[in-house]
């Protein structure tokens, strides 16, 4: 199982704090939050993503355990 947390925005605006996944990539775990959360696919994209605390590796694939976080870019002014 793969723990999902969300930040920034992301939280605000899907009003999601954290689901639990099984998912082996990123492309599956992207489609999960997807369904679960509601948040579209499109949108996760444009999110920074940490697995366990470090930035995510181009198709990097999930182990059991692991521990995804999206967070939405802010901007400011």
């Amino acid at each position: 199982m793969i723990t999902v947390r969300f930040f920034g925005l992301l939280r605000l605006d899907s009003g999601v704090k954290a689901l639990e996944a099984e998912a082996g990539s990123m492309r599956a775990l992207y489609r999960e939050v997807e369904i679960k959360a509601g948040i579209p696919v499109k949108t996760l994209k444009g999110c920074n993503v940490f697995i366990n605390g470090k930035p995510k590796k181009f198709n990097q694939k999930l182990r059991d355990g692991d521990q995804v976080m999206f967070l939405a870019p802010s901007c400011g002014g």
